[in-house]
């Protein structure tokens, strides 16, 4: 279920009131973001907040300008310190100006008890059906930034993007029946085939990635890792190998990632191989942890290169 939005605020617009503003969207635009939540529970208001505070955006472009510059080590190479800058600048700018995503409460302290996620859907033409791609966030949260990012891509390629919130992004017990929670909720909203829905997960979003197909390999068509986990211990479980025979996997990772090493992913690739995965690696040898960001546009380049030879039959290696 998705909260309709009302004309007129006695305050400030919070995340369960606001989904859609027709009235500030650009037909031009192509889409718009929207939220979902779940009715049963109590509303999450928007806290008043001083003037002089940063939004969440801003919050978070302010860390990364501070810690790429007096804390080098993450960032091997200037350029990718000073490309991560600047992609995060540019989105909190999108972020803040978009009616949606602005207005609505930040959600990185929310735990795992809240039914939440971000969309952003394409303007569908009457008829028309979409593609969906469930994007699974890491570590640091649902951030606004995330949402944000994939709409390039979402206009380009007519698929609803939603990205689940589970916390602070450790995606264990209860996961799961969460991102099909969110799903059914997707599907019932938007007019999402849901034969072609595909997943994305973003560093420790692989292990959602990994548990989700592995319980409802059905559900999902092709997979996306970014910079992602691969846990051995969910991979490997009897249970896992059958879901992946014939199911497109395309691996993106930085060459020099930090947190997610190039070892640990060939090792899951090969794994996936072994169990009849059709698996595309792509390794960026300059980029680290930050690829999904300094490579934004690059990425939706990539993928769709990449569902497009896999609905041709001719994946490359």
């Amino acid at each position: 279920m998705v909260v309709q939005p009302r004309r007129c605020h006695a305050r400030p617009l919070g995340m369960d009131e606001l989904t859609q503003v027709p009235d500030l969207i650009d037909p031009a635009s192509g889409g718009s973001f929207h939220v979902l939540l779940d009715p049963s529970r109590a509303p999450l208001h928007k806290p008043t907040r001083a003037r002089w505070l940063p939004s969440e955006s801003q919050s978070i472009r302010r860390l990364v300008d501070i810690g790429t510059r007096i804390i080098p080590w993450p960032f091997p190479r200037c350029e990718s310190a000073a490309s991560l800058r600047e992609e995060v600048g540019r989105l909190a700018e999108e972020v803040d100006q978009d009616p949606v995503l602005g207005s609505a409460r930040s959600v990185l302290g929310v735990g795992t008890a809240r039914l939440h996620a971000w969309a952003f859907v394409p303007n569908a033409s009457p008829g028309e059906t979409l593609g969906g791609l469930m994007f699974l966030h890491g570590n640091c949260g649902n951030c606004k930034l995330l949402a944000a990012a994939w709409r390039p891509f979402a206009e380009a390629q007519r698929v609803a993007v939603i990205c689940p919130t589970f916390g602070l992004g450790f995606w264990g017990r209860g996961a799961v029946e969460r991102i099909e929670q969110i799903r059914l909720l997707a599907l019932a909203r938007w007019p999402i085939d849901p034969r072609r829905v595909e997943l994305a997960g973003l560093s420790d979003g692989g292990r959602g990635l990994v548990r989700i197909v592995r319980q409802h390999p059905d559900h999902y068509q092709r997979v996306v890792f970014i910079s992602a986990t691969m846990p051995r211990s969910d991979l490997s479980t009897p249970q896992a190998a059958p879901s992946w025979r014939g199911r497109p996997v395309l691996i993106l990772q930085g060459g020099r990632d930090w947190n997610v090493s190039r070892r640990s992913v060939e090792q899951g690739a090969e794994w996936l191989r072994r169990h009849g995965a059709v698996v595309t690696m792509r390794i960026e040898p300059n980029a680290d942890h930050g690829l999904f960001f300094t490579h934004r546009r690059n990425i939706a380049a990539w993928i769709e290169e990449w569902r497009r030879s896999t609905r041709e039959g001719n994946t490359p290696p």
